[in-house]
């Protein structure tokens, strides 16, 4: 079975190559979406900013009660290499209080 063909409809194309329509422009492409800069990188602490951080930290563990160790000590260095907000956070953290803390009630086990 062969599908109907009606002779009278053109698609624009024929339309086009009989010269009864002129041929349509075609729309530029649309602009490509902008592109956002980069942040700015975080700059680095100083090296006195850094003893400077290192020192708060260790004060602030030894207020909450802690003597630091020598992997303390060391991530008390690499923190202190960080930006100065997240060591200034770590260190705010640090120095919480223990009335700021909710005590965690004993559970008792089994009944």
């Amino acid at each position: 079975m062969q599908p109907r063909v009606n002779a009278r409809l053109a698609d624009a194309s024929v339309l086009i190559a009989l010269g009864v329509l002129d041929e349509q422009p075609v729309p530029p492409p649309p602009p490509p979406p902008p592109v956002e800069p980069e942040p700015p990188a975080p700059e680095q602490p100083s090296q006195v900013e850094q003893v400077a951080m290192k020192a708060a930290m260790s004060a602030a563990i030894v207020d909450a009660g802690l003597i630091p160790d020598a992997e303390d000590q060391a991530a008390m260095t690499a923190i202190a290499q960080l930006d100065t907000t997240t060591a200034a956070a770590v260190v705010r953290w640090v120095k919480r209080k223990k009335k700021d803390t909710v005590p965690v009630p004993p559970t008792k086990l089994g009944g």
